[in-house]
């Protein structure tokens, strides 16, 4: 099939010098990269002037992996990729900040892709970055997609977007998920009410296709082959989580005992975004005694995997808050949670006195 610009045959809502894939553009009204495939089917048939049958070409779309799981809407610009036509302009980055936007999963979905059996594999020791290097992108590389397409049900619209930190525990940042979205400290499967199992959520790990991110490195093996599109792409999905909070109502943090997650930049960032748009962040997850606020470090200096990325997103919160007030609330925040936690230990541990103090400082 050839679809470029000069050789697509006219067809019904062609205008003549139009490209198929600007009709496609334009009958997506709603700008969500998606057509139904009856619709781009029919589109095709007919700007290739009936040369492969419909049923045809909807075998080509199933094997591209531009269906869409859950649905019976095409990824368009992934089909046309997929099919070899270069000239397909890429969508603008806000476009695909919307798209990243709606790859949520719901507590029901996290919860199967917990109890997954997987040989050899124990969740419980693991880290969210091992997770995504062992799990993620091996059960992703066939269709080089998203984990939460892969997801029963497909992907969800998020209420909730949780930062977290990929060198934590992976079970931690469940429980914190868990935590969220219970509102219980000790949360489980089975006190949760179905309101609360359909709670839906957005994490980097499953809606970012890392196919296209950071897969096929030393640490992130894969052969699956995808280009890659880093910061300076309009396709590249890490750099659009500030953009992507403007579509997602709420924010939570799931922090560590030893506040580590609040040592990576993209966290930080986060938490400036949402400040910026009146969010308040909820921080979810388990302190221990040994929790303290000294373990907090200066944005200033705080990590990043990229050293371009640690640089912009620092000019940015100096522009903004600046340094020290952005600091000042941090630990105001962390404060607040730890002091939460230190209360209802005390209490648990009928220590009557530390419950005293604790309240005297309030």
């Amino acid at each position: 099939l050839c679809l470029g610009p000069n050789r697509a045959t006219p067809c019904r809502g062609l205008r003549e010098g139009m490209s198929l894939v600007e009709l496609f553009r334009q009958l997506d009204t709603l700008k969500t990269g998606r057509l139904s495939i009856d619709q781009l089917t029919s589109l095709v048939f007919s700007a290739v002037g009936r040369k492969v049958s419909q049923d045809e070409l909807h075998e080509l779309v199933i094997a591209s992996g531009s269906l869409c799981d859950g649905s019976s809407e095409v990824d368009y610009a992934h089909f046309l990729t997929w099919l070899g036509c270069d000239f397909v302009p890429s969508p603008p980055a806000e476009v695909v900040a919307t798209r990243l936007a709606k790859r949520g999963f719901s507590v029901r979905q996290l919860i199967k892709f917990v109890k997954r059996p997987r040989e050899g594999m124990s969740l419980a020791r693991m880290t969210t970055s091992q997770v995504v290097r062992n799990i993620i992108i091996p059960e992703t590389r066939e269709r080089k997609c998203a984990m939460v397409e892969m997801f029963e049900g497909g992907p969800k619209q998020p209420s909730c977007l949780m930062s977290h930190w990929w060198g934590a525990s992976f079970m931690s940042l469940v429980e914190a998920i868990m935590s969220h979205a219970t509102g219980q400290l000790l949360p489980s499967e089975a006190a949760c009410t179905p309101e609360q199992l359909d709670k839906t959520y957005w994490l980097c790990i499953f809606g970012v296709n890392q196919h296209v991110s950071i897969c096929g490195t030393g640490w992130n093996p894969c052969d699956c082959g995808a280009e890659k599109y880093l910061n300076d792409h309009p396709l590249c999905e890490m750099n659009k989580f500030g953009a992507m909070m403007h579509c997602i109502p709420e924010h939570a943090v799931a922090i560590d005992a030893r506040l580590r997650v609040f040592s990576r930049i993209w966290v930080l960032q986060e938490l400036q975004v949402a400040l910026s748009l009146g969010l308040s962040s909820e921080f979810c997850g388990s302190f221990d005694r040994r929790t303290s606020t000294d373990e907090l470090v200066s944005v200033a200096e705080a990590k990043a995997s990229r050293e371009e990325d640690r640089r912009q997103i620092l000019g940015e919160i100096e522009a903004s808050l600046g340094v020290s007030a952005f600091d000042a609330l941090i630990r105001q925040q962390v404060e607040e949670r730890l002091m939460k936690f230190q209360l209802v230990d005390a209490v648990a541990r009928r220590d009557v006195d530390r419950v005293k103090e604790l309240l005297a400082e309030r």
